[in-house]
């Protein structure tokens, strides 16, 4: 039965309305049709979809919009028809034609009135951009137009100019047939906060409603509120002025269509519906009051038809906007006009200042979400200030940017080539604004994003900020004032730029116009203590000019800078779960208090043991006992502070005590992982530059090297004691050196520091076996590895010096040396025929053989890092000693071993020397000395008779500059030096902040890793792959050990080629692959693997990609998150990860072929493509298309876990203090 009712209901609501067409009426005495728009914003000429400048493109196919040239037309066919007596009409305009184009930047007001006076509208209020040129532009305008002025809500008798006038009034009376309308003006008061002048603003609806009372004194029964606030005011106007029937808005850019359902409030679309046109607004009387708009930039003309009965009651209304598309004539005595001020417009427009492969949104997209257009502006911002050399010996003094949505009023389209205009960026940002630093606390800058998320969701929201290196999250199911859920900010006195928490009390140097800085869109960005601000060199457009100009293509996309979120329902469980958990946690924390006093008597002692310590171990162990609290277990607390104990209690400085039973005593000297460091390097392991040189501040190189072990070889020869130089591999690689004269300096620069033998490492395999051979059949040592089969590589069998063994004599006393070599080499190398042994397998069948011999004394010298060391020790019962490389590990017996997670490449891993105990109680000692020459291993061993261990201790020697360099070494040097010095003096790029590479991007996000993977999309991106598009590939894939060393920042910045070869030696052709989000994926969980193992060089850096790492889950399940750029899209921004998806990737020769055990080509469907550079060639591109760059560290690697990483410090100094004890204590 009810449905029925409600079918009848709608059969009858439909008889009587169907279209909402108007209909005769008895009490009809008026009818007339209102035409209207606003916010023109000077589109005196045609635009395109977005109201941007239309191209000939563009035109050609028809898809330009809007130009006064339409609006003439249509306005025109309306009155027309009226005079041949049809509906009478009226044209309105809701105000803002000034700025927007470069037409305004121009002509200003000139141009604005000449057109306005050919529209000849009936009436039009003010916006608040008439303001933009003062108040004297404002007045040259108004004496020049030809039509009445209104707006009833200002004050303006203290600007006399502006209040002796003609043309402005509160409002203006129109007549049709006889009938007389009143027109009330208005404009929002939240103009005064916006401009600088006198004049003042009350509040519209008292306004509104005191003009209409004398409108209505006057007999004047229809009221039209025409005005320039905003859709909600417009509606609160509509119901709380009784006597106005009809409200014209105009300011926020609204577009309305009865047609389309009203968008979702989020949603970002500038022409997303807001609601019906008309809207009607119901008073508390029953009042109905159509609300109006015409969107922006006059795509469209708004069209309302209305009949009002004899006593000025509106009785019906219906319209729509009509679409000013390519079907709708232009005007051609408006074209012509257009045509007379066309030559300066040409001139200036035209310049092409920089070249663009993606859409870049602006208008009023900006107004409500991160828009890449703002980005870029924002970035230029920070760019200019950075080239002003502010920052002192920082990359800069202001590493953040704000800039107003609002301020960006239009969208830059793609072209066919890509340039971008002088033209273009006035329409971008016409208003000139000058680019001021301030200075202002951590507080300060909370407010202002605070304000710019509450000024989101108003009419007015042209406040809502864009932004440069700021992260901010705002969440909406907060209340106003508490939106700012996260907030990071980038430093800027620092060398490498990343982000960090926004910390309330601290003081940050930010750019902003001055538009904002003096009050704009009601920020406050001034301090009023400790008030700093300084004018930059460059206004906004002089910045954005200057960043195109030193960019030769950007594709700006989306980067999460601003995230808009709501908080899930099921959040206050969660935290509840937290909340639980503490607890939890801290109920173990009290147990384990308790436990740890049951032995309360033992500590105590043991407390005043640790007391009385001498330096090296005393503040180790008071530290643990203060942190008692982060050792989940009593027991192993108890161990440490007893261990402690004994530890310092037996011995102090740790000397080895010479016993009547040592038969032999020896010192080994050692170093692996030289990667061609023949000359001192900074501290880095990258170039030493001659400042860095005349500071001191330089490390290594093998002068240094040669110094030490001939300082140890002359002393033994004098009687002291006798000494080894053994070379744990990887001398191979790493510098313009090795780059330039390969095998050929190597073995020449071995030759002079004769070691007694050396190990292969995988490195001597980059020039593959051809490249290998010449080396070993020059050098003069034994080059040993035991676990190879060279079956297939007749040639490298037959090398000179290649051998599993050797046996080396000290006093008379034979040693045997076993080599090794990880058999990861396979992965790790260009594809040969040499097959590879598992390392402790191999090493015990040649003890045997040694054992046999009647060698009594073993060292394992290899290269498979230091876990695998470890191993071998462990389970190698002949070997003695183990002196490893490949992981490039610092140890270090007096210091704390590094938290896991400690991605400093200089890090202490373990003590040194590092003791295994074999299951037969035999102690092991374990070392390897970093990398790069910065450091020799020194370590002392004694053995009895039976050639039995029963003492050993060192340290490594750090070979900085208090060591001098051996001249025979420098000399030879030389000889080498003019094809360096030609690389070391072409300077490729420049740039503001160290780029850090080398072992840190094993371990996490590295900023050099970042600025090679994004040169990589770039080669592929000017290959013109894409189509429509900007690149046919956004992703990149580099190894993180593909980066051999830093670039440090020098004086003036500058990176050479030398630089470019020394970080990338391999000269890594690059690929496009295309992979499925599977195997991308998969891709991803080796990467998270490999960076806990000692051939951690597979750890992925990337560009296109956001990754979320969690160690707290299991292998192959710890991306937990990841995020894809996009290719097929005008505007690039990052989605999910498809795992059914295809993705285009770029990635080195190395990673395709299988290296670091990658699999990155499909088995069914394969498709690679070669680029056109290799990777050192795209990186100097890249470099020489930019004039400074200065990579952060972006959050592309997000590494969580694991979750007792925090009580690992402790735990590793637990470690140094039981190795120590068992190493010292027990002997």
């Amino acid at each position: 039965m009810r449905l029925l009712c409600i079918f009848e209901f709608c059969m009858v609501f439909a008889a009587l309305i169907r279209a909402n067409p108007i209909e005769n009426s008895i009490n009809q005495v008026t009818e007339f049709t209102i035409l209207h728009n606003n916010d023109i914003h000077a589109r005196f000429e045609q635009t395109n979809k977005y109201g941007a400048v239309c191209t000939q493109e563009d035109a050609n196919m028809n898809k330009c919009f809007g130009g006064v040239a339409r609006v003439a037309h249509v306005v025109r066919k309306y009155r027309e028809e009226a005079k041949n007596g049809g509906t009478p009409v009226l044209y309105l305009n809701a105000g803002d034609t000034f700025t927007g184009t470069l037409w305004f930047t121009i002509f200003k007001d000139k141009i604005a009135s000449t057109f306005l006076n050919k529209l000849q509208p009936d009436v039009l209020c003010l916006g608040n951009h008439e303001f933009d040129e003062d108040i004297e532009g404002l007045v040259s305008f108004l004496n020049a137009v030809d039509s009445p002025v209104v707006v009833s809500n200002l004050e303006y008798s203290k600007e006399p100019d502006l209040a002796t006038t003609n043309k402005l009034s509160n409002s203006t009376v129109l007549e049709i047939n006889g009938t007389k309308i009143g027109v009330i003006g208005y404009l929002t008061p939240k103009t005064k906060q916006d401009y600088i002048n006198k004049v003042e603003f009350n509040e519209e609806i008292t306004s509104i409603n005191a003009e209409a009372a004398k409108l209505k004194a006057q007999g004047i029964n229809i009221i039209i509120a025409l005005g320039h606030s905003g859709y909600q005011k417009d509606q609160d106007i509509a119901r709380d002025c009784p006597d106005v029937d009809i409200v014209i808005g105009g300011h926020s850019h609204t577009y309305l269509d009865a047609n389309q359902p009203v968008a979702d409030k989020n949603d970002a679309n500038p022409e997303a519906v807001r609601g019906p046109y008309p809207t009607t607004v119901v008073q508390k009387s029953g009042k109905k009051v159509p609300v109006v708009q015409a969107y922006t930039n006059t795509k469209y003309l708004g069209k309302l038809q209305v009949k009002f009965d004899a006593f000025g009651n509106l009785i019906q209304f219906a319209g729509e906007p009509i679409l000013l598309n390519a079907s709708v004539p232009q005007e051609q005595d408006m074209l012509d006009l257009l045509d007379t001020f066309r030559p300066n417009i040409t001139a200036k427009g035209k310049q092409v200042i920089g070249h663009t492969k993606v859409h870049l949104e602006g208008g009023s997209i900006c107004r409500l979400r991160e828009c890449n257009l703002g980005n870029l502006i924002a970035d230029s911002m920070v760019y200019s200030r950075m080239l002003e050399n502010k920052g002192g010996e920082y990359w800069t003094d202001a590493a953040i940017a704000l800039i107003a949505g609002g301020g960006i009023r239009t969208s830059i389209k793609k072209i066919a080539d890509g340039s971008i205009t002088f033209r273009d960026m006035a329409d971008t940002i016409p208003f000139e604004n000058r680019l001021l630093v301030t200075r202002i606390s951590g507080k300060t800058l909370l407010n202002a994003l605070e304000h710019s998320a509450s000024v989101r969701n108003k009419d007015s929201n042209g406040g809502f900020q864009q932004l440069s290196g700021i992260r901010v999250e705002y969440n909406y199911d907060m209340p106003e004032g508490q939106r700012v859920t996260s907030a990071l900010v980038l430093c800027a006195q620092c060398s490498v730029p990343s982000y960090s928490k926004l910390n309330e009390t601290e003081f940050y140097n930010i750019i902003v116009t001055d538009f904002l800085l003096n009050g704009g869109d009601g920020f406050n960005l001034i301090e009023k203590q400790d008030q700093f601000t300084e004018l930059l060199e460059n206004d906004d457009k002089g910045a954005l000019q200057q960043y195109l100009e030193g960019h030769s293509f950007i594709y700006t996309g989306m980067e999460n800078r601003i995230v808009i979120t709501k908080s899930p329902e099921t959040e206050p469980k969660k935290t509840q779960k937290r909340n639980g958990k503490n607890n939890s946690n801290n109920k173990e924390a009290v147990t384990t208090t308790r436990c740890s006093y049951r032995n309360r008597s033992l500590l105590s002692s043991s407390v005043s043991v640790i007391a009385a310590a001498p330096y090296d171990f005393g503040p180790v162990c008071w530290r643990i006992v203060r942190e008692e609290h982060l050792f989940r277990s009593s027991m192993t607390y108890q161990l440490i502070i007893v261990a402690c104990t004994l530890l310092l209690s037996h011995t102090y400085a740790n000397p080895i005590t010479p016993k009547a039973s040592v038969a032999t005593e020896l010192i080994i000297l050692h170093n692996n992982d030289m990667h061609a460091r023949f000359e001192q390097t900074n501290k880095n392991g990258g170039t030493c530059s001659k400042e860095d040189a005349n500071t001191d501040k330089c490390y290594g190189g093998f002068a240094r090297v040669a110094t030490e072990v001939r300082k140890y070889r002359e002393e033994a020869k004098k009687g002291g004691t006798p000494v080894l130089y053994l070379n744990a591999g990887d001398t191979y690689t790493g510098t313009a050196w090795f780059s330039v004269f390969k095998d050929n300096i190597t073995s020449a620069f071995l030759n002079m520091l004769q070691p007694d033998a050396i190990s292969l490492g995988n490195h001597e395999f980059d020039k593959n076996v051809e490249g290998l051979i010449p080396f070993l059949n020059a050098v003069e040592f034994p080059v040993l590895a035991c676990n190879l089969d060279l079956s297939k590589e007749p040639d490298l069998a037959a090398a000179k010096s290649l051998a599993n063994s050797t046996i080396l004599e000290s006093n008379g006393v034979q040693i045997g040396v076993i080599g090794y070599l990880t058999p990861d080499t396979k992965d790790l190398s260009f594809q040969n025929n040499v097959e590879f042994a598992e390392e402790i397998v191999s090493i015990n069948a040649e003890a045997q053989k040694l054992k046999a011999q009647g060698i009594k004394i073993i060292i394992a010298l290899g290269h498979s890092g230091y876990q695998k060391d470890q191993d071998i020790a462990r389970e190698c019962p002949d070997v003695d000693i183990v002196i490893g490389g490949h992981s490039h590990t610092y140890l270090d017996a007096n210091q704390p071993v590094a938290d896991k997670n400690d991605a400093n490449p200089e890090a202490v891993r373990g003590p040194y020397p590092t003791t295994v105990v074999q299951k037969s109680g035999k102690k092991v000692p374990v070392v390897q000395a970093y990398a790069y020459t910065k450091y020799l291993g020194k370590i002392h061993v004694q053995f009895d008779a039976e050639g039995n261990l029963i003492e050993f201790d060192g340290a490594p020697i750090l070979l900085n500059a208090s060591i001098s360099q051996d001249q025979e070494l420098l000399d030879l040097l030389e000889v080498y030096r003019p094809n360096i010095t030609r690389l070391e003096e072409k300077i490729v790029g420049y740039t503001k902040v160290t780029l850090e590479g080398g072992n840190i991007c094993r371990l996490r996000e590295c900023n050099l890793g970042n600025l090679i993977a994004d040169s990589m999309v770039h080669a592929r991106v000017l290959e013109y792959k894409g189509g429509d598009y900007w690149t046919d590939a956004p992703i990149a894939l580099l190894q993180g050990g593909g980066i051999r060393a830093s670039i440090d920042k020098n004086s003036i910045g500058s990176i050479t080629g030398s630089d470019i070869i020394t970080t990338l030696p391999f000269e890594n052709a690059l690929y496009l692959t295309r992979i499925t989000g599977k195997t991308l994926h998969a891709a991803l969980e080796r990467s998270a693997y490999v960076r806990n193992l000692d051939s951690n060089g597979g750890f992925l850096q990337f560009a296109g990609l956001h990754v979320e790492y969690n160690y707290d889950m299991e292998e192959g399940h710890r991306v937990t998150s990841a995020l894809v750029r996009c290719a097929q899209c005008n505007v690039p921004s990052y989605s999910n990860l498809n795992m059914s998806a295809y993705y285009n990737v770029i990635v080195s020769e190395f990673l395709l072929n299988g290296g670091d055990g990658y699999v990155l080509i499909e088995e069914n469907n394969p498709h690679t493509e070669l680029l056109q550079k290799n990777d050192q060639f795209a990186f100097g591109e890249y470099l020489e298309a930019r004039h400074y760059v200065y990579p952060e560290i972006e959050g592309r690697i997000v590494i969580i876990g694991p979750k007792d990483a925090a009580g690992s410090i402790f735990g590793s100094v637990a470690l140094i203090v039981l190795s120590s004890l068992i190493t010292r204590f027990f002997n």
